[in-house]
């Protein structure tokens, strides 16, 4: 089925209330926060990615992103989705790769997705692991870039809009870190990430006060 405009390029698109969840056809993923009006806040969205990380034998970890000219799904395409679930091929190679099956499901004002791995191909299997990425745009201008033509008062006013922006994290060890937007944090730090994070709340001013909250359960879950 061919999706008609508004939806013309797209293969699902989900409205909600606070966003609207889209899949294209190139195989992207995006969230679009809607306003207080309910319209789309425009160039802005929120990205979703899925992929595997492969642990080789010094310990460290490889990305393998999935091809997106592999998606496929036996679910047709839809302005009204509910649940969907996809596959695709994970790396470059030309034979033995991973494929990462994708299931997505948009209840209640939240979209619930999962990952995993239902082909290791030529891979260890127990060295692979899926991974849900969330990109969020870059909101703030570069503080270097603009020292030269902002003055003290464009400087000050810019902060005060940022004030309240942060990042809330949960601790897999239970503990919760707030981080302020205005402030320079590695999110590495061990006092800040600790053993690995079960979920991450963002409010972004842009957002118009949503807040945007991501929670890990069976797979590693990155923002």
């Amino acid at each position: 089925m061919m999706m008609e405009q508004p939806w013309l390029g797209y293969f699902a698109v989900a409205e909600e209330l606070s966003f609207n969840f889209l899949i294209t056809a190139q195989g992207s993923f995006e969230i679009m926060v809607r306003n207080k009006e309910g319209a789309p806040i425009e160039g802005i969205p929120i990205t979703l990615q899925f992929l595997a990380q492969e642990t080789l034998p010094d310990g460290s970890v490889k990305d393998l992103p999935m091809e997106p000219d592999t998606l496929e799904s036996a679910d047709p395409a839809t302005a009204n989705l509910k649940k969907t679930v996809l596959r695709g091929k994970l790396t470059e190679l030309a034979t033995g790769q991973p494929t990462l099956e994708i299931t997505l499901e948009v209840v209640s004002g939240t979209i619930l997705a999962n990952a995993r791995i239902i082909d290791k191909g030529i891979f260890d299997k127990n060295s692979l692991r899926p991974v849900i990425r969330a990109g969020f745009p870059v909101f703030y201008v570069n503080e270097n870039s603009v020292k030269a033509e902002w003055d003290k008062k464009q400087i000050k006013e810019f902060e005060k809009r940022i004030g309240k922006d942060s990042v809330t994290l949960k601790r897999l060890d239970g503990k919760v870190v707030k981080l302020a937007c205005v402030d320079k944090t590695d999110p590495k730090f061990k006092e800040v990430n600790g053993t690995g994070i079960s979920s991450a709340e963002v409010e972004i001013s842009d957002y118009q006060n949503r807040k945007i909250e991501g929670t890990s359960k069976n797979y590693l879950f990155e923002a």
